[in-house]
């Protein structure tokens, strides 16, 4: 059994990276080492995990928790998609499963997932758009018209 993520409760962890992203690795070639945060992933393929020194079984429907600075590597069946979160938070008592097969409740975690890339990248516009606009010296109304354009695009 692989050991939980200890955070603390009733913080609000700090995302750094939030996306729906493709992967394809095998043979457990590529480990990951999440560097100033942890990171969250709900997949959608069929194969191994390994966190550490851990493995376990990954199939459509399976999160995991992957601690900071703790090698993660996957061996798939074939390449695939997942959702994937990774965040900042702050130590504590408050124990995360690493490994969990969300079954039927799957679909519900994959809507409020997109829902957080959603308002990570919604951030991310907005601030681009601040630092243009302090660069160069466009109005408000002109970049906010810009974004709806390219929001609703």
């Amino acid at each position: 059994m692989i050991p939980p993520l200890c955070i603390a409760g009733g913080s609000v962890p700090r995302v750094h990276l939030a996306q729906r992203a493709p992967l394809s690795d095998r043979g457990f070639a590529v480990v990951y080492s999440h560097q100033g945060g942890h990171a969250l992933h709900l997949h959608g393929y069929r194969g191994r995990w390994r966190c550490g020194s851990h493995e376990e079984a990954l199939h459509s429907g399976v999160i995991t928790m992957s601690p900071q600075a703790v090698g993660t590597a996957y061996d798939l069946a074939e390449a695939g998609w997942h959702w994937v979160v990774h965040f900042a938070a702050e130590p504590g008592r408050l124990a995360v499963p690493s490994w969990c097969d969300l079954g039927s409740d799957a679909a519900y975690a994959r809507g409020r997932l997109a829902r957080i890339t959603a308002l990570h990248a919604l951030i991310f516009l907005i601030s681009a758009a601040s630092t243009l606009i302090a660069v160069s010296g466009a109005t408000t109304s002109s970049m906010i018209s810009i974004l709806s354009r390219s929001a609703l695009s």
